[in-house]
């Protein structure tokens, strides 16, 4: 069953499952990591983090077909993990998205964008295969000490996991450089601070072969998104303050 749904500015979101085979053998010229500023119209407090929130951007080398079912004339997607859920436990249940857009540009609410070369004739099942290979999803946000985190530590897994298997290409001697650009937290601008990469909550599979990637600095506690502990313990939602910052 397809999971269609209305988001703001009228961006279509579906379902990793539910991706027909003419978009799955599009051709991807283009990677990007992006960061958003959640906080985009707040002012800038000293000392206090922005929310950020980090997704994945494929760009497509030809438009979607015009009479395609789905995604028609959309030019790139988003691949996003998005919070879906209350805080009553110690892990909430991330959602996988696919949002085409029709346009190249970034998010109005970039603030960081980072390129990684595209390994030739690459397609949309390709980078989908990567998630299914190594069981990267059902999963769930960190939602420890009254922050949702787990995006940035989804997308820095799924990113190293396409180099791992060839969808993507930095040399070795990159790859320490590419993975310290998820560690700050990000404002506009050129505003960065120092900051570190909150763990997600993966499935019981993934969670076992979560990879400490060289270059990223980790806070947090590691919990399964499936264990007793990311299950048991509950919190009041009215009484927490749901901020995303990775």
């Amino acid at each position: 069953m397809s999971n269609w749904r209305s988001g703001p500015s009228q961006i279509e979101y579906l379902n990793i499952e539910d991706i027909p085979g003419n978009v799955r053998a599009t051709v991807v010229s283009k990677y990007f990591i992006q960061i958003l500023d959640l906080d985009f119209n707040g002012p800038l407090i000293p000392n206090k983090p922005r929310l950020n929130h980090c997704t994945a951007r494929l760009i497509f080398e030809n438009d979607i077909p015009n009479d395609s079912e789905v995604f028609p004339g959309a030019k790139q997607v988003y691949i996003d993990l998005e919070f879906y859920g209350e805080f009553e436990f110690k892990t909430v249940r991330g959602l996988l998205n696919v949002k085409p857009h029709w346009n190249t540009n970034p998010s109005p609410r970039s603030v960081k964008n980072f390129e990684i070369s595209v390994a030739a004739g690459a397609t949309v099942e390709d980078f989908l295969s990567v998630l299914d290979k190594h069981h990267m999803v059902p999963c769930g946000f960190n939602t420890q000490n009254s922050d949702a985190k787990g995006c940035k530590d989804f997308t820095s897994q799924f990113t190293y996991r396409l180099i791992q298997e060839g969808v993507l290409n930095v040399p070795a001697d990159g790859l320490f450089e590419l993975f310290q650009t998820f560690n700050p937290n990000y404002g506009p601008g050129e505003l960065s601070r120092p900051g570190t990469v909150g763990y997600a909550a993966f499935n019981a599979q993934y969670h076992e072969r979560h990879m400490k990637i060289n270059g990223i600095e980790y806070s947090g506690d590691r919990i399964s998104r499936d264990s007793a502990e990311g299950r048991a313990i509950e919190y009041e939602p009215a009484n927490i303050e749901i901020q995303r910052q990775g």
